[in-house]
């Protein structure tokens, strides 16, 4: 019990030491001084004329195109570009080629393939003539 009454005692008297210090420090505080004279800003200015600007600039970066075209070829050979190497910033019309395929290897290829089907086919029938001979005319 009395442990209460003297944490009691020792908490109103912090309050009312903290409220008449307060009650001190609000009487010393001196009233800022009021500037009685006139006061001028300086302000410059300056005249403008409208007249147009350049818009260039230059930056530096990595560059994504908005859309892709995935180009492949269904035969073999060299793409080769009927309009000269890809420069930048130049246009092209629309339905103009951009690649041609060099078909010469592919030529090849097909003319060896036709000569072999040829082959088998010529093969074939003398088989079938010598197996079916009745069938063919003498």
């Amino acid at each position: 019990m009395k442990r209460k009454l003297i944490i009691i005692g020792v908490s109103i008297a912090v309050l009312f030491g903290g409220f008449t210090l307060s009650n001190i420090l609000k009487e010393s505080k001196k009233p800022p001084l009021k500037n009685k004279g006139i006061s001028t800003a300086t302000v410059f200015a300056e005249t403008i004329k409208n007249s147009t600007l350049p818009l260039g600039f230059t930056a530096t970066g990595s560059l994504e195109a908005k859309n892709r075209v995935e180009i492949y070829a269904e035969v073999q050979g060299v793409m080769t570009s009927p309009i000269g190497s890809f420069k930048e910033g130049a246009f092209y019309k629309k339905g103009k080629p951009l690649v041609a395929i060099e078909s010469d290897v592919y030529r090849a290829s097909l003319m060896s393939q036709k000569s072999s089907l040829q082959n088998l086919v010529t093969s074939a029938l003398a088989d079938l003539r010598l197996d079916y001979s009745s069938s063919f005319e003498k």
